[in-house]
């Protein structure tokens, strides 16, 4: 029988077919929805969050003195207490930016290392940002202080939503681990 036929030999196929479309379908749709939710935690998840930047490294001294106290002001709108390095702080995150060029337009590349206080890697924040300068003699040099903020900000927003993601997640998993709850 051909591929087109009615017989039960061609509806195994489709149906499998259809199967693996709807488990795809289904995949992708909770993939979605865990980002949206993620990227819009609520700020009630993530008070009194304590945070240490441990290490930015990339950029000159000058750029990161700037771009810490970004991170500073993103974090306390947010109600997330930055700690000094090496403080008591419920994650310790270490970051790393570099310049680069994407389409011939300067872009810092940023990606932060999430730590839990028992120092285990939990999650890697990433992205890029257009610098809005062009070409210099140093990458650095063509930074404005709004793509700064534009990457404390989107830091900030992935920080926020991984915590709130991870609040959520304990309950159910406490739940989980005890029945009788």
């Amino acid at each position: 029988m051909q591929g087109g036929g009615t017989g039960r030999a061609g509806r195994a196929p489709r149906a499998a077919v259809g199967r693996l479309g709807g488990a795809a379908a289904l995949m992708l749709a909770l993939a979605v929805a865990g980002c949206n939710t993620f990227a819009q935690a609520p700020l009630g998840d993530v008070r009194g969050t304590t945070i240490a930047f441990e290490s930015i490294e990339g950029p000159p001294a000058s750029v990161v003195q700037k771009f810490a106290r970004d991170l500073n002001a993103e974090a306390s709108a947010r109600e997330i207490a930055v700690v000094p390095r090496g403080g008591a702080a419920l994650y310790r995150i270490r970051g790393y930016l570099a310049t680069g060029a994407e389409r011939e337009t300067p872009s810092i590349a940023w990606a932060w290392d999430v730590y839990d206080g028992d120092q285990r890697h939990t999650f890697r924040l990433t992205g890029a940002e257009p610098t809005g300068g062009r070409r210099a003699a140093s990458e650095w040099a063509a930074l404005d202080e709004a793509a700064l903020r534009r990457i404390a900000r989107a830091s900030i927003e992935q920080l926020v939503g991984f915590i709130a993601a991870n609040r959520a997640a304990a309950p159910a998993a406490l739940a989980y681990a005890n029945p009788d709850r």
